[in-house]
């Protein structure tokens, strides 16, 4: 009786290791898959801007991409933003992200949400 004890008592163990490995296999793929996507999708940079830029008056919610180069150089940014319908909302938007990265005011587009 004691060796069915023990059998059981193993195959409990060897359900509960199988139960935690699987546990841990789920939460590795989700890390990789999902958490890193969004790291990914939004740069610090996009970040920082798009919290500033819509504290501007009348630009309301916004969404920046910065393109860079192979070296890092800011080539270009796109600023899509409620307010882009006035051009005053645009001029601001368009000042901000120059004086923010330091690139020149061609290489900055500002639409519309």
């Amino acid at each position: 009786m004691a060796d069915k004890s023990e059998s059981k008592r193993a195959q409990i163990l060897r359900v509960v290791v199988l139960c935690a490995l699987c546990a841990v296999l789920v939460y590795l793929a989700w890390s990789i898959f999902f958490r890193n996507a969004q790291d990914s999708a939004t740069t610090p940079t996009e970040q920082r801007l798009e919290t500033i830029l819509s504290e501007i008056s009348g630009a309301g919610k916004t969404k920046v991409y910065v393109h860079t180069d192979d070296s890092g150089t800011v080539t270009g940014v796109i600023v899509v933003a409620e307010g882009a319908n006035s051009l005053m909302v645009v001029s601001d938007l368009t000042a901000a992200v120059s004086t923010a990265l330091g690139i020149d005011r061609s290489a900055i587009r500002i639409y519309p949400m």
